[in-house]
């Protein structure tokens, strides 16, 4: 499987994703859909792709903007030399 996708344990044929939270991703009509979990900014957001390994792909740049984003509005640490 993919580094950021599992099998869900609670829903037959459907996949978690992990992107600084939780994605509820199951089969559409013609490919995969992805949706946001309760994540600030991205509740309900969805991602569509064609199979699990191009969810995987947006999942990884859907974390590395969030991640960019938070260090973006980290207020620098006083005490760092």
């Amino acid at each position: 499987m993919y580094q950021n996708i599992e099998k869900s344990a609670f829903r037959k044929g459907e996949y978690v994703g992990h992107a600084t939270g939780t994605w509820r991703i199951r089969r559409d009509g013609k490919g995969w859909l992805a949706i946001a979990g309760s994540i600030p900014g991205h509740s309900g957001r969805t991602l569509r792709g064609a199979t699990l390994r191009d969810i995987s792909k947006q999942l990884e740049t859907v974390n590395a903007q969030i991640a960019q984003t938070l260090r973006a509005i980290a207020l620098p640490n006083p005490f760092s030399v």
